[in-house]
Order: C-alpha cells, then structure tokens, then sequence
C-alpha cells in the first residue's frame, strides 16, 4: 500500500463513505484537502487496485459516474498503519 492508497481510504472513512448509498464518486474524492492524487485518472487506477484487494467497493451510481465506499477489510488496513 502506498500514499496515495492510505489517504484514500482515510478519506473515505472520513467522510463516511461506509456503504453503497454513501459512497463517493473520483470527482468529490479528488476536491478533498488531504487527497494527494487531485486527478481523477490517477486516482481511478488507485481505486481500481483497492477494489481488487478488497479494501474498497463499489457503490451506487451517481448518474453516470461510478462511487465507492472503503469496506471493513479497508478499515482494518488502516488501523494497522494507526497503530
């Protein structure tokens, strides 16, 4: 895990992207201050990768823009980097 994937997932975390129905599309994830990838490419083949580990999934759609919500295994990668 890198940077860039961590601060991802504190963001989604943050802001309380925890199921499908409060899952946040790139472009709100990119406006965050601690985002540290502020382009939505960049930040989609992160996304990619923590959706096949598992730390991320996908969750309802917003018009045509895919969001995404961290999961549990996605927290519990966090707290090993927390403690």
């Amino acid at each position: 895990m890198n940077r860039n994937e961590l601060f991802s997932l504190l963001i989604l975390r943050e802001k309380g992207a925890k199921a499908p129905a409060t899952a946040m599309t790139l472009k709100e994830i990119a406006s965050e201050d601690i985002s540290a990838a502020k382009s939505v490419n960049t930040l989609y083949k992160i996304f990619k990768k923590l959706v096949i580990s598992g730390y991320v999934s996908c969750g309802l759609p917003d018009g045509r823009a895919a969001t995404y919500y961290i999961t549990g295994a996605g927290l519990a990668k966090i707290g090993e980097f927390e403690s």
